[in-house]
């Protein structure tokens, strides 16, 4: 290990949307409480947001493999398809890492989903929900394959950390349920930028938060979706774009209030007192949820078969209503999600602290 009074740690999230940024920000805040030095390395809109959030942390532009998401269909299909280029990819991204590791040491990688951010010389984690990849039933002979598949990028990684917990009461069920783990994997607990507390804000009856996150060109058109159908309701709508480069910008489009991005603080307010919350199903707006609790109406991301998968399992045991995004009629889609009896504030003590403890220990 290198020796330094202060650890070196490098974490490098995911750049396909902001959910893999937003759930690094706990990760990164315990690891400053343990008077770490955190480098943060990723691109586009998470670099962005982090910055935002840790503008006294050094920072390193390092792109990941981004596809172009479909318009519509056969998103399956196009990424089996992908599969040599993102291989390929992954080489040269540990390629790019092993550049930076000869100009600044680390005593820890962290990296959120990204297969190729590892070094065998360097302790490295890999975050991840995504144990057994879903498919769907028409695509059935993926399975074995993306399995086997999965488990060779899994292999050069120190320790496998779930954001999850263990056993029946799990909010991603068959992804990291009911399958065979790697032997060095452990459940840390969902990962959220925002803190369980039991101060509760009243709720405001015709409140409506939207949440736009995800690939292009997907998010684009949930927006205009969107904006067409609530322009002229008497409800109140804020709608946070997702958009995090550049100024924060507010505008107003008839009812709605758009703001391109807000701080971790600002939507844990909108959050707690907005009477529905409208969101992809993405697994880190799920993990929010799951510890600020709320009503929420899912729009999958068509085709994106993780986020059909998880809306569907909470719609199952009646906690949030599921709308195809090609079938959305939002005046009534939004009273039939307020009828779901939504999510309930998680107040278990926290595992990823603990973890984290353990592994501040074995760098000293």
């Amino acid at each position: 290990m290198h020796q330094a009074q202060q650890p070196e740690i490098l974490i490098s999230p995911l750049n396909w949307g902001l959910g893999h940024a937003t759930r690094c920000i706990p990760i990164i805040r315990l690891l400053l409480s343990h008077n770490s030095n955190v480098t943060i390395a990723t691109s586009g809109r998470a670099l962005a947001l982090l910055k935002n959030e840790f503008p006294q942390n050094q920072f390193i532009d390092l792109p990941g493999f981004s596809p172009l998401y479909p318009k519509s269909g056969f998103m399956v299909l196009k990424m089996f398809l992908l599969i040599p280029s993102f291989l390929f990819y992954l080489v040269y991204e540990n390629y790019r890492l092993s550049k930076i590791i000869k100009l600044q040491k680390f005593d820890l990688i962290i990296s959120d989903n990204r297969y190729g951010i590892f070094n065998r010389k360097v302790k490295s984690i890999l975050i991840t929900h995504q144990i057994r990849i879903q498919v769907p039933q028409s695509f059935f002979w993926m399975r074995s394959v993306l399995l086997l598949i999965n488990r060779i990028l899994m292999k050069p990684f120190d320790q496998i950390w779930i954001p999850d917990y263990n056993g029946n009461k799990n909010l991603s069920g068959a992804l990291s349920h009911k399958v065979r783990l790697p032997s060095n994997a452990v459940y840390i607990g969902p990962l959220s930028r925002f803190k369980s507390i039991d101060i509760k804000l009243p709720k405001e009856k015709d409140s409506i938060l939207a949440i736009l996150s995800g690939q292009e060109p997907q998010r684009s058109i949930l927006e205009q979706k969107i904006l067409h159908q609530l322009k002229d309701t008497d409800r109140n709508i804020i709608l946070i774009r997702g958009k995090s480069e550049g100024q924060k910008e507010i505008k107003k489009f008839g009812s709605i209030t758009m703001v391109s991005f807000a701080l971790a603080k600002e939507i844990e307010q909108l959050i707690r007192k907005s009477a529905l919350i409208i969101c992809r199903p993405g697994y880190s707006s799920i993990m929010d949820l799951a510890v600020l609790g709320g009503k929420v109406l899912f729009i999958p991301t068509p085709g994106q078969t993780e986020q059909e998968y998880l809306a569907e399992f909470f719609m199952q045991q009646g906690i949030a209503l599921s709308v195809a995004q090609n079938k959305l009629n939002l005046r009534e889609d939004i009273h039939n999600a307020i009828l779901y009896k939504g999510f309930t504030p998680n107040r278990e003590a926290s595992l990823l602290e603990a973890q984290v403890d353990l592994l501040m220990n074995s760098l000293k």
